[in-house]
């Protein structure tokens, strides 16, 4: 997909929940639930984790991903990763042009920060998911999944 494209639709699920990896301060993964919002192209968290904070303050490159199914039945599910450094966010990082707040979509936490992650790096994939029997009737004998992945 394009960059314009997975802008579109990570900016769909706006305050939905997105998967953050960093490499904590001992060296090891770690993978993260996150609100997130898209400010100007951008996505900010909140966020209590310590783990992440330090990471911001750090400017740590972490990895994001997106992704979700289309509701309608249809079969459609996409994901966005986005990777890039993170860092904390002031108040002027958390509202866009049109001075809409990203905070105002993201479910409140306790010990809340607000951090911003610019993308440098920003892909997507669309894909058909298999149907209620597990079959993909779209596909034919023998055909592998990954034929059904493709990228617009």
């Amino acid at each position: 997909m394009t960059w314009k494209e997975c802008q579109y639709l990570a900016g769909t699920l706006t305050g939905g929940v997105a998967r953050l990896a960093l490499i904590d301060p001992e060296g090891r993964p770690a993978l993260l639930p996150l609100n997130y919002a898209m400010v100007e192209g951008d996505l900010v968290v909140r966020t209590a984790d310590e783990v992440v904070v330090e990471a911001a303050e750090a400017r740590a490159n972490v990895g994001v991903l997106i992704d979700a199914a289309s509701p309608d039945g249809q079969r459609l599910a996409w994901r966005v990763l986005a990777q890039g450094p993170i860092r904390s966010a002031g108040e002027d990082d958390l509202v866009d042009w049109s001075g809409k707040s990203a905070t105002a979509e993201l479910p409140p936490v306790a010990g809340e920060h607000y951090l911003r992650i610019n993308p440098e790096v920003l892909t997507g994939t669309r894909y058909l998911l298999p149907d209620a029997s597990g079959m993909d009737t779209l596909r034919s004998p023998g055909e592998t999944m990954a034929a059904t992945i493709t990228s617009i």
